[in-house]
């Protein structure tokens, strides 16, 4: 997961966002980009979304429906809200990133010692971003939460 968000900014960044209106069409285009790199399955079965939310692009990472695609033999149960980053281009070709990553999730998997559970809770979590696609990495970029909690059994 660490790996599969920041190559979701570079490759849905990497077209030029001179002036682009936000809308379906675009919407469409930023999908189509993310489909080359992850193919279109991701979408098919629910892992990438795209849709507009207001002046923005919205990219929802469903780490349910990845899990869910796997092999009947799933190694760990995850239950965790899609992950949104609300993206908006600006007309000076930069990216504003924004995110807010309020959630409770809550894994189950067989360890060493048999069935282990883990419990984490994020609260008021906030990130801002600027991304660059010439550069293809963030120029800044900061977040916050209020607190965060984990209980492992």
């Amino acid at each position: 997961m660490k790996r599969v968000l920041p190559l979701v900014f570079i490759l849905a960044f990497s077209a030029p966002a001179v002036a682009q209106t936000v809308d379906s069409q675009g919407a469409k285009q930023l999908s189509d980009n993310l489909a080359r790199y992850f193919g279109k399955q991701a979408f098919e079965k629910g892992v990438l979304k795209v849709s507009v939310e207001g002046d923005a692009y919205k990219i929802a990472v469903d780490v349910k429906a990845l899990v869910s695609a796997l092999p009947e033999q799933k190694p760990f149960k995850i239950d965790l809200a899609p992950y949104a980053l609300m993206v908006k281009p600006r007309s000076d070709g930069f990216w504003d990133v924004t995110s807010d990553f309020s959630h409770t999730m809550s894994f189950e998997f067989n360890g060493p010692e048999g069935p282990q559970s883990m419990q984490v809770s994020v609260k008021d979590g906030k990130g801002s971003a600027v991304y660059d696609p010439n550069l293809a990495a963030f120029t800044s970029g900061a977040s916050s939460m209020a607190g965060m909690t984990m209980t492992s059994r």
